[in-house]
């Protein structure tokens, strides 16, 4: 609501209250009182047309979303960034994913994510596959409305092009159904999500083995180009990729990929993809920091931890905070997905503070297991016969 509209609604109450102001967040609890009265019945004190006023223009647009005060605007942690090559883009170094399973939209994601913006997360994960893209799109629009941000711009907002899209003549569309979906001009970052092709028309996981096709990635990867030539995208990347897939992709690249989006915690931490990368100038932002127990792809192994669960003990830290450090301090960005507002206070609780030399020690020593292998995409009928195929022996 605009300062006009508020300090009519002040104005228009004031008489009712001691205060001859009326502050805006009291304002949308008498909002949410009115409401209240008017579905039991019951007498309000305010004039009708004023209760009407009040429903239409407070109580329905801060219903979903909760209310933001200055107070709590204030509470916003600034996250670091950092710059993706040739592209001028920075990616924030911590942000929140947006992958449910099942996958599925709902009016609490939502919420969860402009609380998010609210504590001072920019960046957010999304994909075609996770059906996240519309309640993100409705949280875009609502932040900018109730002044949790200026604009869109102030966000980083990445997307996926799932593998059923993954053919030349699919991606354009594929990317801008996903801006539909999302209500935005333009993403900062498009990844392919798996080196994968599918036959076209499904977004699921796990998916019918029998629809799996070798994908051709250079064509691919050329109208993925395109998009960001036409400036659908700021910047495009990969997911889940190789260094030997890398390497095939670089060969004809006229533009580099900016991203590879890949598992990575201290259970599964990917040193040679990562010094690979950095050689190459690929910026790694890591999945699943904490294992994604609960999900498809995730397990309960780096939570139940006995290393991580000592460091944690020592040091004073959550166990996630713990995980989400060590990623951090490795130079790669992250994605830790969470709808609980403490958890997710505390998961940017970890940028005052650090691993010492002895800590960083027991967590290399850790024995190394990938969560997710991604055997829903190896069939001996299928492009990959094997996890060697897919992985290129690189787990």
């Amino acid at each position: 609501m605009n300062e006009d509209k508020m300090k009519w609604v002040s104005f228009q109450l004031a008489p009712f209250h001691q205060s001859a102001e009326t502050e805006i967040f009291f304002i949308v609890e008498i909002a949410h009182g009115v409401k209240s009265q008017a579905e039991n019945n019951e007498p309000t004190p305010y004039p009708k047309a004023i209760v009407l006023w009040i429903l239409a223009h407070i109580y329905w647009p801060t219903r979903s979303s909760g209310f933001r005060t200055r107070q709590s605007r204030a509470k916003m942690r600034s996250i670091p960034e950092m710059a993706l090559g040739s592209t001028g883009k920075a990616i924030p170094l911590v942000g929140m994913g947006t992958a449910v399973y099942p996958f599925a939209p709902s009016e609490t994601m939502i919420d969860s994510i402009l609380t998010a913006i609210e504590l001072g997360y920019r960046h957010f994960d999304s994909a075609a596959l996770y059906q996240s893209e519309k309640p993100l799109g409705e949280a875009i629009k609502k932040a900018v409305e109730l002044g949790l941000i200026k604009s869109r711009d102030e966000l980083f907002i990445t997307s996926k092009l799932w593998c059923s899209d993954a053919h030349h003549d699919r991606v354009l569309p594929a990317l801008q159904n996903t801006l539909k979906n999302l209500q935005l001009d333009y993403l900062d970052l498009y990844l392919i999500h798996w080196p994968v092709s599918l036959k076209p028309g499904k977004y699921e996981l796990p998916v019918n083995k029998d629809d799996l096709l070798p994908i051709d990635l250079g064509s691919v990867w050329k109208a993925m180009e395109d998009c960001q030539k036409l400036g659908l995208t700021k910047a495009i990347g990969v997911s889940n990729f190789s260094c030997k897939k890398l390497e095939e992709l670089l060969q004809t690249a006229s533009i580099l990929p900016a991203v590879n989006q890949v598992e990575m915690n201290p259970l599964w931490q990917q040193k040679k993809l990562r010094e690979f990368c950095a050689e190459k100038g690929i910026h790694i932002t890591a999945y699943s920091p904490l294992g994604a127990k609960g999900t498809l792809w995730g397990t309960d192994r780096v939570m139940e931890c006995e290393v991580l669960k000592e460091i944690a003990r020592e040091t004073g830290k959550s166990i996630a905070q713990v995980c989400l450090r060590w990623v951090y301090e490795e130079g790669v960005s992250l994605l830790v997905k969470s709808f609980n507002k403490e958890r997710m206070k505390q998961n940017l609780e970890i940028f005052d503070w650090e691993l010492s030399a002895q800590d960083l020690e027991k967590i290399i020593q850790i024995p190394q297991f990938k969560g997710f292998p991604g055997v829903e995409f190896v069939c001996q009928t299928g492009p990959y016969k094997s996890l060697v195929d897919l992985w290129d022996g690189e787990i």
